[in-house]
């Protein structure tokens, strides 16, 4: 008759079986969060850099504009280049924007990229205009000869698509010699971008200052990175359904650019958005002078904040300010 053998087990043994056990659960629990610090770095590092950004700021006849309220006549222009207020290797990376508190915040993702919430608060001072990110901030002033009212300039192209001005934020085509043809230099990275202006009116004689009103343009509201369109609505971290109030959200639809048939180099065929809506910024008095700080930032919270967009992505920008007397008749009433 054959015996059954029980084999008896070392207590050290079941020690280290129930010690595996154990590293197998606590890594399953840990996984999920490697995979939110992976995912979140992949996001982050892979964002415009402001060296590979081109904007100009262009005023109408009838405002003029200059980096400091106390600039020499001979620098009160026209036309202003952003690169020359702003640190080249500046990043840009996903930051959102509370107008409750009247600050942007950076964020922490979800394994799937999205914003779980808010990390910390920023500030211009520490976190604007850095190499690390966050955004990228410069500040100008506007005077005027007469009572006028400023707008936001419409974007506008000839018949053929070749000339381009007014209002617009797009990627670069960037040409690829292998293809013979371009390529979005933005990768998709315009949707996400969002463009801020305080406006300050003050005194500059007292430099008794108004209070501020803080407008948010958002180009390509209507285009985004997987290919589809329609406006989307960002909401706010304060829990309402858009960033600011609808009456200081200014939305464009997509500015993009084709290949022309046949293909050109440096000349593809540009398409501009309209605006959807009033521009209306402010309007300026010859006694009163005008601060804008504009803020250039990814907004965390649009759809389009993903990880499709990347470190090195090529924008360009132009911010045109329409300067329209505030009496358009020509005539004045008399008192």
């Amino acid at each position: 008759m054959s015996q059954k053998r029980h084999k008896i087990e070392h207590p050290q043994q079941n020690y280290r079986r129930q010690t595996l056990i154990w590293l197998l659960l606590l890594l399953l629990i840990l996984l999920p969060l490697c995979t939110v610090a992976t995912y979140t770095w992949f996001a982050i590092s892979r964002t415009p850099k402001v060296s590979d950004m081109e904007m100009t700021i262009n005023s109408g006849v009838g405002l003029q504009i200059a980096w400091s309220a106390d600039a020499p006549e001979e620098e009160w222009l026209q036309h202003l280049s952003f690169t020359d207020a702003i640190p080249q290797d500046t990043l840009l990376t996903p930051v959102t924007w509370s107008d409750e508190q009247g600050a942007f915040y950076t964020t922490i993702y979800g394994y799937d990229g999205r914003t779980l919430a808010l990390d910390r608060r920023l500030s211009d001072d520490v976190d604007a205009n850095t190499p690390d990110g966050c955004y990228v901030k410069f500040t100008l002033y506007g005077r005027t000869d007469e009572h006028m009212d400023i707008s936001l300039a419409p974007a506008y192209t000839d018949e053929t698509g070749s000339a381009l001005g007014g209002t617009y934020l797009m990627g670069r085509p960037i040409w690829n010699p292998e293809t013979i043809s371009h390529y979005d230099g933005g990768y998709g990275s315009q949707s996400a971008v969002r463009v801020g202006l305080r406006v300050t009116k003050f005194d500059p004689v007292s430099g008794d200052r108004e209070d501020s009103t803080f407008i948010v343009y958002e180009p390509n509201a209507d285009i985004h990175v997987d290919g589809s369109t329609g406006f989307i609505d960002t909401p706010s971290v304060d829990g309402t359904d858009h960033l600011v109030s609808e009456d200081r959200l200014i939305r464009q639809s997509g500015s993009e650019w084709y290949e022309r048939n046949p293909v050109v180099r440096d000349d593809p065929r540009w398409i501009v958005g309209a605006f959807q809506g009033d521009t209306f910024l402010f309007d300026l008095t010859p006694d009163r002078m005008v601060q804008i700080d504009v803020y250039i930032w990814m907004e965390s919270l649009d759809a389009d904040c993903v990880n499709a967009v990347t470190q090195g992505a090529q924008l360009f920008a132009n911010l045109q300010f329409l300067a329209e007397s505030h009496d358009q008749s020509g005539l004045h009433p008399i008192e």
